[in-house]
Protein backbone atom coordinates (compact mmCIF):
# COMPACT_ATOMS: atom_id res chain seq x y z
CA UNK A 1 0.00 0.00 0.00
CA UNK A 2 2.77 2.13 0.79
CA UNK A 3 4.30 1.59 -2.88
CA UNK A 4 1.18 2.48 -4.16
CA UNK A 5 0.71 5.43 -2.50
CA UNK A 6 4.03 6.81 -3.32
CA UNK A 7 2.84 6.07 -7.04
CA UNK A 8 0.21 7.78 -6.73
CA UNK A 9 1.85 10.84 -5.36
CA UNK A 10 4.45 10.73 -8.15
CA UNK A 11 1.73 10.66 -10.61
CA UNK A 12 0.14 13.68 -9.37
CA UNK A 13 3.49 15.47 -8.44
CA UNK A 14 4.13 15.26 -12.40
CA UNK A 15 0.34 15.83 -13.81
CA UNK A 16 0.40 18.67 -11.50
CA UNK A 17 3.36 20.32 -13.49
CA UNK A 18 2.42 19.53 -16.46
CA UNK A 19 -0.97 21.44 -15.80
CA UNK A 20 0.84 24.17 -13.98
CA UNK A 21 3.59 24.37 -17.56
CA UNK A 22 0.31 24.28 -19.87
CA UNK A 23 -1.42 27.07 -17.70
CA UNK A 24 2.01 29.39 -17.78
CA UNK A 25 2.51 28.92 -21.12
CA UNK A 26 0.25 30.67 -23.51
CA UNK A 27 -0.49 29.26 -26.84
CA UNK A 28 1.07 30.16 -30.09
CA UNK A 29 3.77 32.97 -27.72
CA UNK A 30 7.09 33.76 -27.91
CA UNK A 31 7.28 31.46 -24.72
CA UNK A 32 5.62 28.36 -26.38
CA UNK A 33 7.91 28.29 -29.42
CA UNK A 34 11.25 28.66 -26.86
CA UNK A 35 9.82 25.84 -23.82
CA UNK A 36 7.02 23.95 -25.74
CA UNK A 37 3.82 23.04 -24.02
CA UNK A 38 2.55 20.32 -22.99
CA UNK A 39 -0.78 20.25 -25.26
CA UNK A 40 1.48 20.51 -28.23
CA UNK A 41 3.32 18.10 -26.89
CA UNK A 42 1.01 15.39 -26.48
CA UNK A 43 0.06 16.16 -29.81
CA UNK A 44 3.44 16.15 -31.93
CA UNK A 45 3.99 12.56 -29.97
CA UNK A 46 0.42 11.37 -31.55
CA UNK A 47 1.45 11.97 -34.97
CA UNK A 48 4.75 10.65 -34.68
CA UNK A 49 3.50 7.73 -33.10
CA UNK A 50 0.58 7.25 -35.95
CA UNK A 51 3.32 7.71 -38.63
CA UNK A 52 5.65 5.81 -37.13
CA UNK A 53 8.41 8.12 -37.28
CA UNK A 54 9.00 7.60 -33.32
CA UNK A 55 8.90 4.10 -32.20
CA UNK A 56 11.20 2.89 -35.24
CA UNK A 57 13.95 5.16 -33.71
CA UNK A 58 13.26 4.15 -29.81
CA UNK A 59 13.58 0.70 -30.82
CA UNK A 60 16.67 1.71 -32.68
CA UNK A 61 18.68 3.25 -30.02
CA UNK A 62 17.44 1.25 -26.99
CA UNK A 63 18.75 -2.03 -29.12
CA UNK A 64 21.61 -0.76 -29.90
CA UNK A 65 22.19 -0.12 -25.90
CA UNK A 66 21.13 -3.24 -25.22
CA UNK A 67 23.99 -4.65 -27.13
CA UNK A 68 26.42 -2.40 -26.10
CA UNK A 69 25.51 -3.22 -22.61
CA UNK A 70 26.34 -6.73 -22.69
CA UNK A 71 29.42 -6.26 -24.88
CA UNK A 72 30.67 -3.40 -22.17
CA UNK A 73 29.83 -5.62 -19.24
CA UNK A 74 31.32 -8.52 -20.55
CA UNK A 75 34.70 -6.72 -21.89
CA UNK A 76 34.72 -5.19 -18.74
CA UNK A 77 34.17 -8.21 -16.25
CA UNK A 78 36.57 -10.14 -18.16
CA UNK A 79 39.22 -7.28 -17.75
CA UNK A 80 38.74 -6.21 -14.01
CA UNK A 81 38.96 -9.72 -12.87
CA UNK A 82 42.31 -9.94 -14.93
CA UNK A 83 43.49 -6.97 -13.04
CA UNK A 84 42.20 -7.68 -9.99
CA UNK A 85 43.72 -11.43 -10.05
CA UNK A 86 47.41 -10.66 -11.59
CA UNK A 87 49.57 -8.26 -9.82
CA UNK A 88 51.47 -8.04 -13.08
CA UNK A 89 48.36 -6.60 -15.28
CA UNK A 90 47.91 -4.68 -12.57
CA UNK A 91 50.66 -2.76 -12.77
CA UNK A 92 50.69 -2.63 -16.55
CA UNK A 93 46.86 -1.72 -17.72
CA UNK A 94 46.09 0.06 -14.59
CA UNK A 95 47.59 3.28 -15.60
CA UNK A 96 46.03 2.62 -19.40
CA UNK A 97 42.78 2.19 -17.99
CA UNK A 98 42.63 5.08 -15.59
CA UNK A 99 44.29 7.29 -18.32
CA UNK A 100 41.41 6.25 -20.99
CA UNK A 101 38.51 6.42 -18.62
CA UNK A 102 39.03 10.08 -17.88
CA UNK A 103 38.64 11.14 -21.10
CA UNK A 104 35.06 12.36 -22.24
CA UNK A 105 33.05 9.87 -24.34
CA UNK A 106 32.01 13.00 -26.33
CA UNK A 107 35.42 13.57 -27.56
CA UNK A 108 35.89 9.96 -28.99
CA UNK A 109 32.74 10.18 -31.10
CA UNK A 110 33.86 11.93 -34.08
CA UNK A 111 36.88 9.10 -34.20
CA UNK A 112 34.17 6.44 -34.05
CA UNK A 113 31.72 7.83 -36.20
CA UNK A 114 34.78 8.29 -38.73
CA UNK A 115 35.97 4.92 -38.16
CA UNK A 116 32.66 2.93 -38.09
CA UNK A 117 30.64 5.23 -39.64
CA UNK A 118 26.72 6.76 -39.20
CA UNK A 119 25.06 3.17 -38.85
CA UNK A 120 24.68 0.92 -35.40
CA UNK A 121 28.40 -0.36 -35.38
CA UNK A 122 29.43 3.19 -33.94
CA UNK A 123 26.60 3.41 -31.35
CA UNK A 124 27.09 0.01 -30.06
CA UNK A 125 30.78 0.70 -29.99
CA UNK A 126 30.34 4.06 -27.89
CA UNK A 127 27.42 2.22 -26.01
CA UNK A 128 29.98 -0.18 -24.73
CA UNK A 129 32.87 1.59 -24.08
CA UNK A 130 30.52 3.98 -21.79
CA UNK A 131 30.05 0.83 -19.77
CA UNK A 132 33.19 -1.40 -20.10
CA UNK A 133 35.72 1.37 -18.03
CA UNK A 134 32.86 1.44 -15.46
CA UNK A 135 32.24 -2.38 -14.61
CA UNK A 136 36.01 -2.33 -15.14
CA UNK A 137 36.47 -0.66 -11.92
CA UNK A 138 33.33 -2.00 -10.24
CA UNK A 139 34.61 -5.76 -10.84
CA UNK A 140 38.48 -4.93 -9.62
CA UNK A 141 36.97 -3.36 -6.55
CA UNK A 142 34.50 -6.30 -6.10
CA UNK A 143 37.11 -9.28 -6.43
CA UNK A 144 39.09 -6.98 -4.03
CA UNK A 145 36.40 -7.23 -1.05
CA UNK A 146 35.56 -10.95 -1.63
CA UNK A 147 34.71 -12.10 2.02
CA UNK A 148 38.20 -13.33 3.10
CA UNK A 149 35.94 -16.75 5.38
CA UNK A 150 34.78 -18.08 1.97
CA UNK A 151 37.96 -17.52 0.13
CA UNK A 152 39.51 -19.59 3.37
CA UNK A 153 36.83 -21.65 3.13
CA UNK A 154 37.30 -23.09 -0.27
CA UNK A 155 40.64 -22.96 0.07
CA UNK A 156 40.96 -25.49 3.08
CA UNK A 157 38.55 -27.94 1.04
CA UNK A 158 40.51 -27.97 -2.02
CA UNK A 159 43.75 -26.17 -1.23
CA UNK A 160 44.01 -24.73 -4.73
CA UNK A 161 43.37 -20.79 -5.12
CA UNK A 162 42.21 -21.39 -8.81
CA UNK A 163 39.36 -23.22 -7.22
CA UNK A 164 38.83 -20.03 -5.15
CA UNK A 165 38.60 -17.53 -7.90
CA UNK A 166 36.56 -20.13 -9.92
CA UNK A 167 34.20 -20.51 -6.96
CA UNK A 168 34.40 -17.78 -4.53
CA UNK A 169 35.96 -14.29 -6.35
CA UNK A 170 34.46 -14.77 -9.92
CA UNK A 171 31.01 -15.31 -9.11
CA UNK A 172 30.66 -13.16 -6.34
CA UNK A 173 32.69 -9.93 -8.70
CA UNK A 174 29.62 -11.07 -11.42
CA UNK A 175 27.06 -11.02 -9.41
CA UNK A 176 27.84 -7.81 -7.26
CA UNK A 177 28.25 -6.35 -10.91
CA UNK A 178 24.81 -7.16 -11.81
CA UNK A 179 23.63 -5.33 -8.97
CA UNK A 180 24.24 -2.35 -11.56
CA UNK A 181 22.77 -3.15 -14.25
CA UNK A 182 20.54 -0.24 -14.52
CA UNK A 183 23.35 2.54 -14.10
CA UNK A 184 25.01 0.97 -16.08
CA UNK A 185 21.96 0.24 -18.96
CA UNK A 186 22.00 4.49 -18.28
CA UNK A 187 25.35 4.83 -19.52
CA UNK A 188 24.85 2.63 -22.14
CA UNK A 189 21.68 4.45 -23.42
CA UNK A 190 24.06 7.73 -23.00
CA UNK A 191 26.53 6.37 -25.34
CA UNK A 192 24.32 5.74 -28.24
CA UNK A 193 22.56 9.15 -27.64
CA UNK A 194 26.48 10.74 -27.95
CA UNK A 195 27.09 9.03 -31.01
CA UNK A 196 23.20 9.75 -33.13
CA UNK A 197 23.73 13.06 -31.80
CA UNK A 198 27.43 13.19 -33.72
CA UNK A 199 25.67 11.63 -36.67
CA UNK A 200 23.31 8.89 -37.49
CA UNK A 201 20.83 7.48 -39.51
CA UNK A 202 17.90 6.21 -37.60
CA UNK A 203 17.21 6.34 -33.52
CA UNK A 204 15.51 8.91 -31.18
CA UNK A 205 19.24 10.93 -30.69
CA UNK A 206 18.52 11.82 -34.49
CA UNK A 207 15.00 12.42 -34.12
CA UNK A 208 15.97 14.88 -31.56
CA UNK A 209 18.76 16.80 -33.84
CA UNK A 210 16.37 17.10 -36.23
CA UNK A 211 13.97 18.62 -34.30
CA UNK A 212 16.48 20.95 -32.91
CA UNK A 213 17.24 22.27 -36.70
CA UNK A 214 13.57 22.62 -37.27
CA UNK A 215 13.19 24.68 -34.20
CA UNK A 216 10.79 22.20 -33.09
CA UNK A 217 11.48 22.43 -29.64
CA UNK A 218 7.73 20.36 -28.86
CA UNK A 219 9.40 17.24 -31.00
CA UNK A 220 12.89 17.87 -28.90
CA UNK A 221 10.38 17.05 -25.80
CA UNK A 222 8.72 14.02 -27.66
CA UNK A 223 12.28 12.61 -27.87
CA UNK A 224 13.25 13.39 -24.83
CA UNK A 225 10.03 11.83 -22.68
CA UNK A 226 10.29 8.90 -25.16
CA UNK A 227 13.79 7.95 -24.48
CA UNK A 228 13.36 8.56 -20.92
CA UNK A 229 9.86 6.78 -20.47
CA UNK A 230 11.71 3.88 -22.38
CA UNK A 231 15.03 3.69 -20.14
CA UNK A 232 12.56 3.99 -16.94
CA UNK A 233 10.62 0.91 -18.58
CA UNK A 234 13.71 -1.49 -19.28
CA UNK A 235 15.31 -0.30 -16.29
CA UNK A 236 12.66 -1.95 -14.35
CA UNK A 237 13.26 -4.74 -15.99
CA UNK A 238 16.70 -4.77 -14.88
CA UNK A 239 15.52 -4.31 -11.57
CA UNK A 240 14.55 -7.81 -11.56
CA UNK A 241 17.70 -9.45 -12.15
CA UNK A 242 19.24 -7.17 -9.24
CA UNK A 243 16.95 -8.29 -7.25
CA UNK A 244 17.93 -11.90 -7.91
CA UNK A 245 21.16 -11.14 -8.14
CA UNK A 246 21.73 -9.39 -4.83
CA UNK A 247 19.41 -12.09 -3.12
CA UNK A 248 21.94 -14.86 -4.22
CA UNK A 249 24.69 -13.18 -2.20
Amino acid sequence: MNAFKLWLATIALIASAFALWEWIVPARSTLEFLVGRPSSIIDAARQDLINERLIGRLIYTIFNAVIGLLIGLAFGYLCGMSVALSKSYERIISPVFNTLSVIPLFAVGPLTIFMFGNGAISKIFLSALAVAFLSIALTYQYVRSTPAHLREAVLIQSGSHRAVVRHVDAPFAFLKLLTNLRSLFGMAVGGAIIGEFLGATNGIGQYIVIAEGLFDVNRIWVGIFALSAATILIGSGFAIIERAAHNRL
